[in-house]
């Protein structure tokens, strides 16, 4: 085997392994899907740490920490509709931090003007 493609072969196996390693470290779960009855549930038991309303044009996204008893913590979501104030006084009231996030009202038409 020519020396060239020894020093290739080297590269491309560094390179695997440095993809794989990579891969290892940020292999993060994705949030798990929860009903609203159990969030509403969580926030009056106190089990919620703190909370992100995504408003859209027809529900709100919620994404919220959960921690149970042995003070672990989990993220996970659910949804509702785009009447928040309910929920919002129910936080309040739990001393619940959480977050609105602005609203994505503008569609796809500025994002693709803005990549293009």
């Amino acid at each position: 085997m020519k020396q060239s493609h020894k020093t290739l072969l080297l590269w491309v196996l560094l390179i695997l392994m440095l993809v794989a390693i990579y891969q290892l470290v940020t292999n993060e779960e994705p949030p798990r899907h929860v009903d609203l009855s159990d969030f509403i549930t969580a926030v009056d038991n106190g089990h919620v740490e703190s909370v992100e309303l995504r408003p859209h044009e027809l529900s709100t996204d919620i994404q919220f920490v959960f921690v149970d008893d042995s003070e672990r913590r989990e993220t996970r979501t659910t949804q509702t509709t785009n009447d928040t104030s309910d929920l919002v006084t129910r936080l309040q009231q739990q001393d619940v931090a959480y977050r609105v996030e602005p609203s994505d009202s503008n569609g796809i038409w500025p994002s693709v003007l803005a990549m293009w």
